[in-house]
């Protein structure tokens, strides 16, 4: 049985008798595939009815209406021109940072180097530089082409 509108693009049918084909048109609730098989004879009268679980994959090419609003107004970030610098350091698992500590409105690189006693042998501990650059939150209108 059809669930929606449309026309038939694939039609693999298990058991039953279609009573559609690919091409074809159907309505919502219209009987794709029969369950009653007419049995003949040589003469091709048919002899009796016989009933099967019609079994089928039937793909159906469809429309669907869709709506999705844009919003006109969208959040960006702009730089303020501040900026801080910071310094920590690294052994094993300790951590020393030696920064001011920010909370939202900065963004945060870091950049680590390696400590090395020759330069073969490298020592368990670095040293890192903190760059902060603070930012603001700003909304911004998308402009129409006209």
């Amino acid at each position: 049985m059809a669930e929606r509108d449309g026309e038939i693009i694939k039609m693999i049918t298990r058991s039953g008798l279609p009573r559609k084909k690919v091409g074809d048109l159907c309505k919502k609730g219209e009987i794709l595939v029969s369950g009653i098989l007419e049995l003949k004879d040589d003469s091709q009268e048919v002899v009796k009815y016989e009933a099967v679980h019609a079994d089928a994959d039937i793909y159906i090419k469809r429309q669907k209406a869709y709506y999705h609003e844009i919003p006109m107004i969208y959040e960006t970030y702009e730089w303020t021109g501040k900026k801080k610098k910071g310094i920590y350091l690294k052994a094993g698992r300790f951590y020393l940072e030696i920064a001011d500590r920010t909370k939202n409105g900065w963004y945060q690189i870091a950049e680590e180097q390696k400590m090395y006693l020759t330069k073969s042998f490298q020592l368990p501990c670095s040293i890192g530089y903190i760059t902060q650059n603070q930012y603001r939150k700003i909304k911004k209108s998308i402009q129409g082409k006209k």
